[in-house]
């Protein structure tokens, strides 16, 4: 179910909430009662807290989490699991222009990075993306430009703490390991300013269309 709006949905946008406590309870309740599990999708802080609070253990999204939000994730990570879609970029950004004590206010927001890249080029204006998207953006004639202030991600495996990884399991984790390596080397050995040079992981790129 999806308990706060979407990107498609002008009268409810991803960072408001349409269903009420009243809704969602009567949702879990019907649920319980036939033995179903409920999955949503929550992306604004207050839907990510009511899902947590009537016991949906699944949210898929999460993209702008505040405090309230963060502190009840973190009081259910034993329970809960977190499904993300990058959700970063649509928090990391705004905190960002924030303590730069500057308006976010973005035109167009976007369920697709390689949408971005299309309207980037067109030159509707410039986007702001994770640093990954523009290795594979190649095709775009696009002028791209690291993100500042530079900001640490970091990335998580989730396992159940009652069975033993398997062996495939294991290797898949170790190529893992091995391809954010290098994926990582990649984006250090860009020509970037030592400030966001020195951290390895940034949070994300500018694009906009290259007008040489």
């Amino acid at each position: 179910m999806h308990l706060s709006g979407d990107l498609g949905a002008s009268s409810a946008p991803s960072e408001q909430t349409p269903f009420s406590d009243d809704e969602l309870r009567a949702v879990v309740d019907v649920a319980e009662s036939r033995d179903l599990r409920v999955v949503c999708y929550a992306r604004s802080a207050t839907s990510v807290v009511r899902a947590l609070k009537y016991g949906i253990n699944i949210i898929n999204l999460a993209n702008y989490p505040d405090g309230e939000a963060l502190a009840a994730l973190e009081a259910a990570k034993d329970r809960a699991v977190v499904i993300p879609a990058i959700g970063v970029m649509g928090t990391l950004p705004r905190q960002a222009f924030s303590e730069a004590n500057e308006t976010f206010e973005p035109t167009v927001v976007i369920r697709y990075f390689n949408t971005s890249y299309v309207l980037a080029e067109s030159g509707v204006g410039v986007a702001i993306v994770d640093p990954l998207s523009p290795l594979l953006s190649g095709r775009f004639n696009l002028a791209i430009r690291p993100f500042e202030p530079a900001t640490q991600i970091s990335a998580s495996v989730v396992r159940s703490r009652k069975r033993q990884l398997s062996r495939a399991a294991e290797a898949f984790l170790r190529e893992v390991r091995v391809v954010a390596g290098e994926i990582n080397e990649k984006l250090v050995s860009r020509s970037l300013p030592r400030s966001s040079r020195a951290s390895g992981v940034f949070a994300g790129e500018i694009i906009g269309r290259d007008k040489a």
